[in-house]
């Protein structure tokens, strides 16, 4: 079960990773006018990312999130107002223009025809239960010293995801205004940095992206490193001579392998920003959460309950995405269907698989009933 969740954590952390050094490029290019071309804007935030990481491990990273999520609130926020502001005079201006220039900008099912009501709950659902099971958010839950503070995060965590999703949606549809025939929606920010706002302003807002960025490449970059050392290397290989400076040795190695996979999603992966997202790492990370759920809260649960799970629901993702098999009904996200396998297939093969032994359920569950 280890084995194969890590390799699904893998899978679903590479394109995330590659959806958000693709971005940085992006954006030094576009605030640039192409001075900064998009390879090396990209070879600019993984190095510099590879560099504290490298050098600070974990404490690094924590510090670097919380003074770049600081920087990124203030700079999104900031950006919403200012470039709602040059385009229509406000958010509800926005609205208004989005809506006298196409009335499907702001209602269902969108200008391509796409996202129907079901769609977009079930997208929903991919991405932000995806998130759940991330390995970067459950490890920095877990860092902590009080139970106290991961209840709290667990309560915050989504009200926070809410919060810093707005801004985007407006930016979005003000790009739409200013911006109606624009061929690529990945350049539609650095231009209205350049075309909207003052050079001063632009240079702020530009680093509140970068350390959006930054922060959660780091974070994505340090867990997946710890999966495949400490819970493949360390577990299965080498548990005894595994010395911590051999840890810290090896996981520098693995790091820039790691980085080169996720660079790999950028040139051969989805081809815009929103697809690395919605359509390969939230998915892949969704059929995770079934057995985590599971294995949680059912004291029925079994381990080849769990992999059998995992590895057709994952299965079935695939043959989705490639269209090998097509479902019946439209509007529904290729994740829900996999993960809805992956539910009936969990409770079946649990059912009549040997249960886990009584001794073993108790020293588990009898942890969260105390």
């Amino acid at each position: 079960v280890c084995v194969i969740a890590m390799i699904i954590s893998i899978g679903s952390l590479l394109p995330y990773i590659g959806l958000q050094v693709k971005g940085a490029g992006l954006t030094l290019q576009g605030v640039t006018h192409n001075v900064i071309s998009f390879n090396t804007g990209l070879l600019y935030i993984t190095v510099v990312v590879l560099f504290y990481v490298l050098l600070g491990g974990f404490r690094s990273v924590v510090w670097t999130d919380v003074v770049q999520s600081i920087i990124m609130l203030v700079g999104m926020v900031g950006a919403m107002f200012l470039i709602t502001d040059k385009v229509a005079g406000g958010l509800g201006g926005v609205i208004e223009k989005a809506a006298a220039a196409n009335p499907k900008l702001i209602s269902f099912p969108g200008p391509a025809g796409v996202w129907t009501p079901s769609m977009v709950l079930t997208t929903a659902m991919v991405v932000g239960l995806g998130g759940f099971a991330w390995p970067q958010i459950s490890q920095r839950m877990y860092a902590t010293k009080r139970l106290r503070t991961i209840k709290m995060l667990a309560f915050v965590f989504p009200l926070a995801a809410l919060f810093v999703n707005l801004p985007p949606i407006f930016i979005g549809l003000a790009g739409r205004v200013q911006y109606p025939d624009l061929k690529n929606p990945d350049l539609v920010f650095p231009m209205m940095l350049n075309d909207l706002l003052p050079p001063a302003f632009g240079i702020i807002i530009v680093l509140a992206i970068l350390a959006a960025i930054m922060s959660t490449v780091s974070g994505q970059v340090l867990s997946l490193t710890s999966i495949i050392v400490r819970d493949l290397y360390v577990r299965f290989f080498d548990p005894a001579a595994a010395t911590q400076a051999r840890i810290t040795k090896l996981s520098r190695l693995i790091l820039l392998f790691v980085v080169a996979g996720a660079l790999a999603f950028v040139f051969w992966g989805p081809t815009t920003l929103v697809g690395l997202l919605i359509d390969a790492s939230g998915p892949i990370m969704l059929q995770v959460l079934v057995v985590l759920i599971g294995a949680l809260y059912w004291e029925r649960a079994t381990k080849e309950g769990a992999i059998i799970s995992m590895i057709a629901s994952e299965v079935f993702l695939v043959l989705l995405w490639t269209k090998v098999i097509r479902m019946p009904v439209a509007g529904i996200h290729n994740g829900v269907w996999a993960m809805i396998l992956g539910v009936i297939l969990f409770i079946a093969v649990s059912l009549v698989t040997k249960p886990v032994d009584r001794k073993t359920l108790d020293k588990f569950f009898g942890t969260f009933k105390k």
